[in-house]
């Protein structure tokens, strides 16, 4: 069995070298439906050969990872004498979608900028799509995204920025986040540490004269947040030392 690849736009499919182990076909036997799974080279003009095919009709998958995306085609009832057979690639793409409210007033939020982030599997190379988005009812849908594991940031105006990490986008199903919460204001952040030696206080009480509180870790981090702008005091506690 022969023939050529293509993109969608009819160019052939030509692979550099390091690329050339990137092509897989599966075969399945419409007869009694066993499977096979192999990687094929691609010549420059982007045609393959599949060698050594039993007689009878095949369903095949073909599956192309090609500059961080995967592409991807099924044919069906292909006889194994057919050596013209002319398969047009496809981006493989996920979808997603939500909701974006205010978490206060639980109101949609009505634009917001999205970043999609992910770490490809070459060479460790970082991937960033960025969507400005004006939404309806706080709703967002995207399509055509590389099916991979997401790192996801919403930003809207003086909201709080909200990541969400260990997102898996699928091409078998579109990914639901249902309802995301932003609040207002901004985050305070630091350390307490002793003034004698710099080692950091577990346990002191840092508040904001706005209503915000926290306990410092093992780290002497604290962070406050949902902090209002403008001048702000802190009031920082511990009973081993003096008040700041």
């Amino acid at each position: 069995m022969s023939g050529k690849v293509l993109y969608k736009h009819g160019t052939p499919l030509v692979l550099n070298e390091d690329d050339q182990e990137q092509f897989f076909v599966l075969l399945t036997n419409q007869k009694d439906g066993s499977k096979s799974f192999n990687r094929y080279r691609i010549t420059i003009d982007g045609r393959f050969t599949i060698p050594d095919i039993e007689e009878g009709n095949y369903n095949i998958s073909f599956k192309c990872l090609y500059k961080m995306s995967t592409y991807v085609r099924s044919v069906e009832n292909v006889s194994a004498g057919t050596d013209n057979l002319t398969v047009v690639l496809i981006p493989e793409s996920a979808s997603i979608r939500g909701k974006l409210i205010d978490g206060e007033t639980l109101h949609p939020i009505p634009s917001s900028f999205i970043s999609f982030s992910y770490f490809t599997d070459i060479r460790d190379a970082g991937f960033v799509i960025n969507h400005h988005t004006l939404l309806e009812n706080g709703k967002f849908q995207f399509d055509d995204l590389p099916p991979n594991i997401y790192t996801i940031t919403f930003h809207s105006g003086d909201f709080q920025q909200v990541t969400l990490q260990n997102i898996e986008l699928t091409s078998e199903k579109e990914t639901d986040l249902s309802t995301i919460k932003l609040y207002r204001g901004f985050s305070i952040k630091g350390k307490v540490v002793s003034a004698d030696d710099q080692t950091p206080i577990v346990g002191a009480s840092v508040a904001c004269d706005s209503g915000q509180g926290d306990i410092t870790k093992e780290d002497g981090s604290f962070a406050l947040t949902r902090v209002p702008e403008g001048e702000l005091h802190l009031a920082i506690n511990h009973p081993e030392y003096a008040e700041r």
